[in-house]
């Protein structure tokens, strides 16, 4: 597993943890490694919904949409990237 990939499965189980802070931080640190990483902005977008940031929480997600739209055409329905960021501007719209 890569350095990248673990970061993204840490952040992840800070946010099942309820821990955003942290996550925050790790997804932060993933995006300045790597800032076309859509898990990331997912990531980040997902924190700041839980803060209740809801303009930043939408601009994630987009930027994550925009990130992952190019591999979905190939990949659609797999690219679970693309899936979550139109579940997270679902949620931000509601």
């Amino acid at each position: 597993m890569t350095l990248i990939a673990t970061l993204l499965q840490d952040a992840d189980t800070a946010v099942l943890r309820g821990d955003i802070e942290s996550a925050g931080r790790l997804y932060s640190h993933v995006r300045e490694q790597e800032p076309d990483n859509a898990d990331a902005w997912n990531g980040m977008g997902a924190v700041h919904f839980e803060r209740g940031e809801l303009e930043e929480s939408l601009t994630s997600f987009e930027k994550a949409k925009s990130l992952a739209g190019t591999a979905a055409a190939k990949e659609f329905p797999a690219n679970k990237p693309i899936l979550r960021a139109l579940r997270g501007i679902g949620l931000n719209c509601y």
